[in-house]
């Protein structure tokens, strides 16, 4: 494969992971919209149901209330009854009847009303363990992306940190090779110089070269030119 063939692969390749990546992120983006318009509308489902509760609580009442009623007046009935007064009895009978047809729908719609806040408390539950689940894994894949960006970054850090030491290994050692070979010049100069210093005390002391004069020699020298 040619150089600008495996250019063309290694760009195409990075494209295909940012490409990727923006997709993914885009994906998280959306994830997290969704949550927020899901959480939203159970908000929305929390307060119809409050609502609902309400009108069952409502409903609830009013048939005890016409149950009560129904049993108050069918002890009317029977005081009436166990007076003789059939009459009264009857009209009491009618007022009862009413009143059950009453108990009878009002019952009906209270049925209806527990009906649908079972199914509204079913959905919300439902919803919220959803919801809940779909935030612990949002919070994961999240957690697990900032964790692995670090660990990008750390490994980048200690890649250009590692190459840092080495080139400063290297010049360390460049630096006490030049003083190791600076100061072999430097003991070799001086060892050349004390060899110089030999010589000269030995040429001396054999009375080779010495130009020093002594008064000894002097006087010697002004007794052989008396004597002349």
């Amino acid at each position: 494969m040619s150089l600008f063939k495996k250019m063309f692969t290694f760009g195409r390749a990075i494209k295909a992971e940012l490409e990727e990546e923006f997709t993914d992120a885009q994906a998280i983006r959306l994830l997290e919209q969704h949550i927020r318009d899901a959480r939203q509308s159970l908000d929305q489902a929390g307060r119809s149901r409050i609502e609902l509760a309400g009108k069952k609580k409502l409903a609830e009442s009013k048939v005890a209330n016409v149950k009560a009623e129904i049993s108050k007046y069918e002890n009317f009935a029977v005081e009436a009854l166990s007076k003789g007064d059939e009459a009264l009895a009857t009209e009491v009978a009618e007022k009862i009847a009413t009143l059950e047809t009453r108990y009878t729908e009002d019952q009906a719609h209270l049925d209806t009303l527990n009906a649908d806040f079972a199914r509204i408390e079913g959905i919300i539950t439902k919803s919220k363990k959803q919801l809940s689940e779909m935030e612990r894994q949002l919070a994961q894949v999240k957690a697990t992306e900032a964790v692995q960006k670090a660990q990008e970054q750390i490994a980048a850090t200690s890649i250009n940190a590692n190459s840092k030491v080495a080139n400063a290994a290297e010049s360390l050692q460049r630096i006490k090779n030049k003083q190791a070979e600076k100061q072999a010049k430097l003991e070799a100069a001086e060892e050349l110089s004390n060899e110089g210093d030999d010589l000269e005390k030995k040429l001396k002391a054999a009375g080779i070269g010495s130009t020093t004069s002594s008064a000894n020699s002097v006087l010697e020298r002004l007794k052989a030119k008396q004597s002349s």
